[in-house]
């Protein structure tokens, strides 16, 4: 049986909140896929690393970021042509250093769910935007 040539790949999402309930999202930075497109803070897990050390890792590098991981929010898959993603979300709060954009060009703090609609997504987290919408 061939064998696809679409990579597998896992990817761990933050639904980070601050003391009000504000979201925290990021747009991507230039030279990356869906450059300028609003997404939750995360990325991809290493072979044989955890999904929540993963995550702390991830926004460690992108934000600058100690993060505390509470509950898993949603896991969903999202087939891009050249990826087939599985991705896992979690909701997280801030437990130390100071936020600065290493990867992406900007982020902002959402005041509620309903607000999240108004940005421009890259497609995968749209199914996310949707679920927290429920």
């Amino acid at each position: 049986m061939p064998q696809s040539s679409v990579k597998e790949i896992n990817v761990v999402a933050a639904v980070i909140t601050d003391n009000i309930g504000r979201i925290l999202v990021t747009q991507r930075g230039e030279g990356m896929d869906f450059t300028g497109k609003w997404e939750f803070p995360g990325g991809k897990v290493n072979e044989g690393e955890g999904l929540r050390t993963a995550l702390k890792r991830e926004i460690r590098e992108e934000l600058m970021l100690d993060i505390e991981i509470s509950e898993e929010v949603l896991t969903w898959q999202y087939n891009y042509p050249f990826s087939n993603v599985k991705f896992t979300a979690f909701k997280a709060t801030i437990k130390g250093g100071t936020l600065k954009l290493m990867e992406h060009m900007d982020f902002q703090w959402v005041q509620d769910v309903k607000a999240l609609e108004t940005l421009d997504w890259v497609p995968a987290d749209k199914n996310l935007v949707a679920a927290l919408n429920i």
